[in-house]
């Protein structure tokens, strides 16, 4: 499960590992209550937990079952790490002020065209910590951000890996320790980026043609590969991953 906190409210999905397809949350948080609300083709269903610490307990319950719910944080919070974080700078040369609790303060430059840049905290390196990346521009569901990721040494941001900086709105898979990004081209030509521990790779479909490709690269031996693939290759490996269907897709 993946929580998003945004103020009062709260979004996110959970995954069942038998079937890897993402359900999605929405709900609330006041004081230390959390209550969700799923919607699928089978109905609702509603998650009422207390949160304690890093741990969840609670209940889940649809019309005819229920099941008690225990669930404890895979990742830090970033309230952990620092007591403020600021703002600053120019429309056009953007500035973040990190004010860590053990003293340290971090001047960071970013890049947005968004008049309130949004900051995600975000564990994308599968360490426990957590990472953070800042919005730059927002066009027809095809968001880019700012990476940055935390290390545990230095005590403080640096610049995300290259291949993740390229990523187009991401999603983070922690239960495959993967980073999975969809993005699209007009009405029909797709291009996914999935980044797992060791290995990196870039799909491309197009539903016109009724053709694509996939390039695979070995990060540590940096051994690449090549083939073609067809859609239902695509959509398995890559859309369903994310909870994108037939029927979601626009196709001429």
């Amino acid at each position: 499960m993946t929580l998003v906190n945004d103020g009062e409210k709260i979004n996110g999905e959970y995954f069942y590992r038998k079937y890897k397809i993402p359900i999605s949350l929405q709900g609330s948080i006041i004081d230390s209550t959390l209550s969700l609300t799923e919607s699928t083709d089978r109905g609702k269903a509603y998650i009422k937990a207390n949160i304690s610490g890093n741990k969840i307990e609670g209940e889940w319950k649809n019309k005819n079952k229920s099941y008690e719910i225990h669930a404890q944080a895979l990742s830090n919070s970033y309230k952990d790490l620092f007591t403020d974080i600021i703002i600053g700078g120019t429309e056009t040369n953007r500035e973040l002020k990190v004010i860590f609790k053990n003293g340290i303060i971090q001047d960071l430059s970013f890049d947005s065209l968004t008049s309130r840049p949004l900051i995600i905290f975000e564990d994308f390196t599968f360490d426990g910590q957590p990472d953070m990346r800042i919005l730059e521009l927002e066009t027809s569901g095809n968001s880019s951000f700012s990476y940055f990721e935390y290390n545990s040494e230095r005590k403080r941001f640096i610049s995300a890996a290259p291949e993740i900086s390229n990523l187009v709105s991401p999603r983070i898979l922690h239960h495959e320790k993967t980073i999975l990004s969809i993005s699209r081209d007009g009405c029909c030509l797709y291009q996914a980026q999935k980044i797992q521990p060791n290995e990196y790779r870039l799909a491309e479909y197009d539903y016109d043609s009724k053709s694509g490709h996939e390039q695979i690269e070995n990060l540590e031996t940096k051994e690449k590969s090549s083939k073609s693939i067809n859609k239902d290759y695509f959509e398995q490996n890559y859309l369903k991953l994310i909870g994108i269907g037939a029927n979601d897709k626009k196709q001429p």
